[in-house]
């Protein structure tokens, strides 16, 4: 069975002000509802796609997986080119909210 995961979407905003001899940015990512989601599909079991047999393991905001590369010092391509980091990614308990199922991947 092929596993695959949605990158959730959502607006990234992105701010910047002045701290000192500084220029700090912030991004915020809304995902209002997407913790819910992800918490009725866990519980229902309910990730089957419509197309044979994939199933649905987890939809991440853009902002947590550019986290995630940050923390892990990997550009974003080599988190896409990969499959040990997303696997990592996912099997991350810090991350666990935005499975659709329960287990490893």
């Amino acid at each position: 069975m092929d596993h695959i995961f949605l990158p959730a979407r959502s607006h990234i905003s992105t701010f910047s002000h002045q701290d000192k001899d500084e220029t700090v940015f912030k991004k915020t990512e809304d995902f209002s509802g997407l913790l819910d989601t992800t918490a009725e599909l866990r519980n229902t079991e309910n990730t089957k796609a419509k197309t044979g047999d994939t199933k649905l393991v987890a939809m991440l905001p853009g902002i947590v997986i550019e986290h995630y590369c940050t923390v892990k010092g990997i550009t974003w391509q080599e988190f896409w080119r990969d499959q040990k980091w997303i696997k990592a990614l996912l099997n991350d308990p810090e991350f666990a909210y935005f499975k659709t199922t329960s287990g490893r991947i």
